[in-house]
């Protein structure tokens, strides 16, 4: 699961895990696992903050303020709150509820009105020695956001193919070249022309496995990567398992922002150009030896 912190979002009075709001340590973390189990997504969220912060386990075992989790996804609307007293909150979602990017942040919200709130270790550059009167509802502590796949159904598809990003498919309507048929799609599915397509298929093997590689997958993925790293590219396409694949195996691998996308989409395929220059090697050694 990818996660990315939550900073600056300019509250009138300190948050636990907001960037600057603290002098000390400021962490409130929350860890996600999941499964699918009898037609429900079970969620574990388990939270965290620095065991000094005695301020605020007072304030939970004074039943004062509270945990909860906040899970969303666009692709179904998906909204809903999950709160707590414990540091673990488990809750249960439909299967057919949740399905592509969802993203899970945890707070601590104020179960009641909350008078001369003054968290240890609060930036004095920020508030000074004030204290503050916080109503119910208030947030006291935004964690980092968790995002999380989940797996969508492919109509039509066997649940092997159903797992690539990239899968190819005959088209009616191209002649001489191959094309992503949507870019708007979980899946991307690449068109190839009938008769070309026939052929195509017919060829790929593991003894070609490479140029197979360097001349379709290679354009594709680089293609993939252009557009994420679009201005607006999370804005279009951020919700899509394409996307979300390969946003985070980019991110994991921590390649330099100034590397182009085609030098990414080698990387990413292990460097298939020095097995592509083999493989043509190869087949010209054999037809030269035919000859």
């Amino acid at each position: 699961m990818l996660s990315q912190g939550n900073v600056n979002k300019n509250y009138p009075y300190p948050v636990l895990g907001n960037l600057d709001d603290f002098d000390s340590s400021n962490n409130f973390t929350l860890r996600v696992r999941y499964g699918a189990r009898n037609g429900q997504f079970e969620f574990t969220c388990n939270l965290e903050f620095d065991s000094f912060r005695t301020d605020y386990d007072e304030l939970i075992k004074d039943r004062k303020i509270h945990f909860c989790v906040l899970i969303f996804n666009a692709q179904t609307f998906f909204r809903s709150y999950f709160s707590g007293f414990e540091k673990q909150i488990r809750f249960n979602v439909p299967q057919g509820s949740l399905r592509g990017k969802v993203n899970i942040t945890a707070f601590m919200s104020a179960n009641e009105s909350i008078e001369n709130f003054s968290p240890s270790g609060q930036n004095k550059d920020f508030y000074g020695e004030n204290s503050f009167d916080m109503d119910e509802g208030s947030i006291l502590a935004v964690s980092n956001t968790i995002g999380a796949f989940i797996e969508p159904y492919f109509k039509k598809q066997n649940k092997d193919n159903a797992k690539h990003i990239i899968t190819f498919a005959r088209s009616k309507e191209l002649t001489n070249t191959f094309e992503v048929r949507n870019w708007g799609e979980d899946q991307l599915i690449v068109e190839m022309p009938k008769s070309l397509f026939d052929i195509w298929s017919s060829l790929v093997n593991e003894q070609v496995k490479y140029i197979h590689h360097c001349a379709i997958y290679l354009p594709i993925l680089t293609d993939a990567i252009t557009k994420i790293e679009l201005e607006d590219g999370k804005e279009q396409f951020g919700d899509l398992k394409w996307y979300f694949v390969i946003d985070k195996l980019i991110k994991e691998a921590g390649y330099p922002d100034d590397m182009d996308a085609s030098t990414k989409a080698q990387k990413l395929m292990k460097g298939p150009f020095k097995p592509f220059v083999k493989e043509i090697d190869g087949i010209m050694d054999t037809l030269i030896g035919g000859e």
